[in-house]
């Protein structure tokens, strides 16, 4: 993303915004102080145009932020986990991976320990030494040290590759021979069977009863949300979002702005007072609009701040395109993969049922 751009337009949205409320506030006060009041409005509008490139750098970065906690994979952490991610994040940084796989590998330590011993990764063994008997420095250093050279080697350079995941979540497990064996016997792709049969092959190799966790990215998955639905996979009615005509007042390209601007599109407005993704619950029960825990399609569905890995401050709102008839969702949404981009994942039942549904 151009962040010259990026700030530029926060800039003008806030710009305008404060221009807005300057104005309405030198409209009201005319009426009671006249013109001496106006004068000093406009030297207060003066001050604070003054500082609106600061207002707009800052807004800009928080935006930024908001962007990378809302590439929603994780889900169902354990706060356990969730207390490592800054030490695994530093980590990353320091052997140059990129922020995106930081929820892949919240997901491995959730498996792996859940955060309850101090060998998070559970790495003491590749480095020849005795389980669990490294402390958490050590293990988040190696752990992120070998999930860094499977990336490397499986050639994962999009967030999005599920099958590269898959593959590389199996590796951490088997060891990086399971990539050589995908290579060679199913053309570089993870599958269960492929799995069973690289344990079935290394169990009767070494004369062990087993070998691994051949469910291992099942398990692991359990912890990311990792939908990729197409809309051309949709059996749902609605049409395919045309964003070119929407128009609300929400910032252009967020969350928001998007649902809005979808339900406006199937004939369902909400209100343009809802605020922040995180405030739709209660502001729209609060206008006597219908919410509930029950997915529908065409309704917008809410994750509260940090629900299911969640922006912290900003939650998330997004658009049900069709409810599965085992309980899954697909979504439609912005601002997961990018400002601007549109995007589509499946949802769980299993975490479905959490959120909460405006009608």
């Amino acid at each position: 993303m151009n962040m010259a751009k990026e700030k530029s337009f926060t800039r003008k949205q806030i710009e305008k915004r404060i221009k807005n409320k300057i104005a309405l506030w030198v409209t009201g006060t005319l009426g009671f102080t006249g013109g001496a009041i106006l004068l000093v409005a406009l030297c207060v509008l003066l001050i604070i145009m003054a500082f609106v490139p600061i207002f707009g750098a800052i807004s800009a970065d928080e935006q930024q932020k908001a962007e990378a906690s809302q590439t929603v994979v994780g889900a169902n952490l354990p706060q356990e986990v969730l207390r490592y991610k800054e030490d695994v994040l530093a980590e990353m940084k320091t052997q140059g991976l990129k922020e995106f796989h930081i929820d892949i590998l919240l997901a491995i330590m959730a498996q792996e320990s859940g955060g309850r011993v101090t060998d998070v990764f559970q790495a003491s063994e590749s480095l020849g030494k005795p389980p669990n008997s490294i402390g958490t420095s050590e293990s988040i250093k190696q752990g992120v040290k070998y999930y860094g050279e499977l990336v490397k080697a499986v050639g994962m350079t999009d967030k999005f590759d599920l099958d590269k995941t898959k593959l590389i979540l199996q590796s951490y497990n088997f060891g990086s021979g399971f990539i050589d064996y995908a290579k060679r016997m199913n053309d570089g792709k993870y599958s269960k069977q492929l799995a069973k049969n690289f344990s079935n092959t290394q169990a009767s190799n070494m004369g062990w009863s087993s070998y691994g966790d051949v469910n291992y990215v099942d398990n692991v998955m359990k912890y990311l949300n990792s939908g990729n639905s197409s809309i051309d996979e949709l059996t749902g009615n609605f049409k395919k979002p045309n964003t070119s005509s929407y128009n609300n007042p929400y910032l252009s390209g967020q969350c928001t702005w998007y649902v809005a601007g979808r339900r406006a599109e199937i004939g369902a407005k909400v209100p343009n007072n809802l605020g922040d993704a995180w405030m739709w619950v209660n502001n729209a029960k609060s206008q006597g609009i219908k919410v509930n825990n029950t997915p529908k399609a065409g309704t917008a569905v809410v994750w509260q701040r940090n629900q299911f890995g969640s922006d912290s401050y900003y939650g998330h709102v997004g658009f049900v395109e069709e409810v599965k008839s085992n309980g899954d969702i697909i979504v439609s949404e912005m601002n997961v993969k990018g400002l601007n981009v549109l995007s589509y994942r499946t949802i769980p039942a299993s975490q479905a049922n959490s959120l909460s549904y405006i009608y």
